[in-house]
Parts: structure tokens; C-alpha cells; sequence
């Protein structure tokens, strides 16, 4: 059936083309609905944003409190002889004139782990 029939007056006419328009109704609703869940601003794509968001805003957090500690080791290590000599000791390895350092090294394959410092002849043991 052609396009012009579709306009003409009969009664097969006009059913034909209530049935065109419930149709092309049902396909416009469908490419709505497809368009709202799938579509660039659709449902999942505002899904996908908001768990973006939440895992930015956990990172952010995460970060200021990382910062707030750096900004507490910074004050301290500007203010703090003990600190300095803490840093100086477990990043540098620096040990002050006449300590001994023992390390006792894993035969299982394990790391290494340094072991208390301090002098032999403080603990009161010489080394074997």
C-alpha cells in the first residue's frame, strides 16, 4: 500500500493508517527508551559517572590525609632534632661515631632486616 492510499477517506484506509501511526509511535518510544538507557547521557553513562565520581572523591581523600601526614614529618623534621636523627638513621643509614650495627640475615631467602642499633658494649654482648 502506498503512501497516498494511506490519505485517502474509506474505512481500510483509515485502519491503515491508525496501524502506520501506533507503529511509527512504538519505534519513536523504542529509540527513546534505547536513547535514555544507552545514550551518551543516558542511564549507564550517568552510572558510570556518579561510580567515577565517588571513586575520585575516595582518592581525593585519601591524598589530603597522605598530605596532612607529609605536612606533620615536614614540621617535624624542621623542629624535631629526634626525628632528623630518626630519618637520618632509617633512610640514610647513618649511625653515630662508636655504634655497632648488626644485621641479621635470613638463611631462609627471606630480606634482610637491620637489627636493633645501638653499642656492642652497651648490650653487653660481642659479636660471634
Amino acid at each position: 500500500m502506498s503512501l497516498t492510499a494511506l490519505w485517502k477517506g474509506d474505512a481500510e484506509s483509515e485502519r491503515a493508517r491508525y496501524r502506520f501511526l501506533i507503529g511509527a509511535s512504538v519505534c519513536f518510544f523504542l529509540v527513546l527508551i534505547l536513547l535514555a538507557v544507552f545514550g551518551e547521557h543516558g542511564w549507564l553513562a550517568v552510572r558510570r559517572a556518579r561510580r567515577d565520581v565517588l571513586s575520585l572523591q575516595q582518592e581525593i581523600s585519601r591524598l589530603r590525609e597522605e598530605n596532612e601526614k607529609l605536612r606533620e614529618e615536614i614540621t617535624a623534621l624542621k623542629t624535631d632534632p629526634s626525628a632528623m636523627e630518626q630519618a637520618a638513621r632509617d633512610e640514610l643509614g647513618m649511625v653515630r661515631p662508636g655504634e655497632v650495627v648488626y644485621e641479621i640475615i635470613d638463611r631462609r631467602g627471606g630480606e634482610e632486616e637491620p637489627a636493633e642499633e645501638g653499642s656492642a658494649a652497651e648490650a653487653g654482648t660481642a659479636p660471634q
